[in-house]
């Protein structure tokens, strides 16, 4: 639309380059989550059939496209009246493809749903607890559903929480953590995180959580990280990326050999006592679909748990590295 434009004729190749590399990024974006889609919709397993038939549908909708695009080519015959047409089939295909993604309820776990499950579980897990502390009986858990949870989904907010770092970055090499010796190491994996296949600290550049992982480490262990990094962030709200960054940039932090800071650090412990007495009931709650007053709560919208969509990296702490680091201890 814009190479026909007087204006922008002088910038053809340049604009035609910049619509090929836009349409290209589009293109791997929408080929990465069309797995998952059609995945979603094979609820029998069928993933082979759901494709075929998604692919005669989308061969049908391209020649009606076809059909209506030369329709309106006779009928438009000046660019002045194609501006008005072209700007609400756009904005007509926009609504549409957004309508379509909040409409999907996807029953595998992502860094949005995932928060949200554990930020719900947390806040019904500390009213139960204070409200059951007379009694003898366990309190009941209440997890949300998938088709709960697509209500509460925002389409912006993986990328709002991408820009200002509000989630963990997982799987993240050793020398990321840019701790000041290897005895600081030490005291994480083999003091704090002895049982777990995980270790998590503060970035000191960037303020930002971090997860190294060790070699055999399952989904389960991937969810308990991001089940901490969740329960620092309730334990502990006013401390931003931003704030963590300060503090982990204070004299007595870094040149003092004391990274991570002794308030960094509480967070750290404390965020993980948490997790060590709630992630097991978090975790059996969500096998079993939830459960409320002592009933299934999910019935058969259960989450998918074999793998979980967490952004994490490949990077894992080898057995040989961790050796390593007990001969310098």
């Amino acid at each position: 639309m814009l190479t026909g434009l007087p204006i922008f004729k002088p910038s053809f190749l340049l604009l035609t380059c910049i619509s090929t590399v836009c349409k290209t990024m589009c293109g791997v974006a929408a080929g990465c989550t069309k797995s998952s889609i059609t995945a979603h919709f094979a609820l029998e397993g069928n993933i082979a059939d759901v494709s075929a038939k998604e692919n005669a549908q989308e061969t049908a909708v391209t020649l009606l496209g076809i059909c209506g695009g030369l329709f309106f080519a006779q009928w438009i015959a000046s660019p002045t009246a194609a501006w008005p047409v072209f700007l609400f089939l756009t904005a007509l295909h926009v609504y549409a493809n957004y309508k379509g993604v909040v409409a999907l309820q996807l029953f595998s776990l992502n860094t949005q749903r995932a928060s949200l499950l554990i930020h719900h579980f947390l806040k019904h897990d500390v009213r139960s607890r204070s409200s059951n502390a007379s009694s003898h009986s366990p309190p009941p858990f209440l997890l949300l559903t998938p088709s709960q949870v697509k209500t509460r989904e925002k389409v912006y907010q993986p990328l709002w929480s991408w820009l200002l770092a509000q989630q963990p970055l997982m799987g993240c090499r050793v020398s990321d953590l840019s701790l000041p010796s290897s005895s600081h190491l030490s005291y994480l994996l083999f003091r704090v995180y002895t049982r777990e296949k995980y270790l998590l600290s503060f970035s000191p550049s960037s303020g930002r959580l971090l997860v190294v992982f060790r070699a055999g480490a399952s989904p389960q262990d991937e969810l308990k990280a991001f089940f901490q990094a969740q329960a620092m962030r309730f334990l502990y709200p006013e401390l931003t990326p931003r704030r963590a960054r300060e503090e982990a940039g204070k004299e007595r932090g870094r040149e003092a050999a004391e990274w991570p800071s002794p308030m960094l650090m509480k967070a750290v412990l404390k965020s993980y006592e948490m997790t060590v007495h709630r992630f097991p009931s978090f975790w059996e709650a969500l096998v079993d679909g939830g459960r409320k007053e002592g009933k299934e709560g999910g019935g058969k919208e259960r989450w998918e748990l074999k793998r979980v969509n967490l952004g994490t990296g490949g990077w894992r702490l080898m057995s040989g590295e961790e050796k390593e680091l007990k001969k310098k201890r």
